[in-house]
């Protein structure tokens, strides 16, 4: 899963959308778990998606302006398409517009 998130942030900076902007971080790799967090920054609304290899995801976001919560979930992933559901969430979360 950790790639597969790697990956889909590489795909999405690819596409050339303006907004928001996304990256990944690996967590340490000295950690018994390891994990990979997409980083999610738009005009209006950052946030974050940690995964672990485990596929326990966490999923926050937040304003900007005043650090008001707008997402603030936990999911167990059994699948990529789990995965990239949770990647459409967050940046959903953070202002883009599928529809245009």
């Amino acid at each position: 899963m950790l790639k597969f998130l790697v990956d889909w942030a590489a795909g999405w900076n690819a596409a050339g959308r303006a907004a928001p902007s996304a990256r990944t971080e690996l967590g340490d790799p000295d950690v018994g778990k390891q994990s990979a967090r997409l980083v999610v920054e738009g005009d209006r609304v950052a946030g974050q998606l940690t995964v672990w290899e485990s596929g326990e995801c966490e999923l926050e976001a937040y304003r900007v302006d005043d650090g008001a919560s707008v997402l603030l979930e936990h999911r167990e992933l059994t699948s990529l398409e789990d995965l990239e559901r949770a990647c459409r969430v967050i940046v959903v979360a953070c202002g883009w517009n599928p529809s245009g």
